[in-house]
């Protein structure tokens, strides 16, 4: 009978300490749950964000592309020019009688 009484206490005393211990793992779950939510939203933003720099990649490659091209076409307009200078020298005109 003695036994009863210990393990009757020993019960009392473990439920004591649990429903002691709930509001601390009950805002434990709630932390827990609030920095799932960050990090939801920080992988959110990490692929906004990889999104943003393959845009600005491919932005950069166009205008590279474009700064070439434009070079090109200065390159040739000059040789142009020059071409046209040396042939006029040669027949002994002069771009001012155009």
């Amino acid at each position: 009978m003695p036994n009863d009484h210990l393990y009757k206490w020993v019960d009392e005393a473990v439920y004591e300490e649990v429903q002691d211990a709930l509001p601390k793992v009950e805002c434990f779950a709630s932390d827990l749950m609030k920095i799932k939510m960050e990090i939801e939203s920080f992988k959110t933003a990490e692929e906004e964000l990889k999104e943003d720099v393959r845009k600005a990649s491919n932005e950069l490659k166009k205008l590279n592309v474009i700064m070439k091209v434009g070079f090109v076409m200065v390159f040739v307009s000059i040789v142009t020019c020059l071409v046209l200078i040396m042939f006029d020298k040669a027949n002994g005109l002069s771009l001012n009688s155009y």
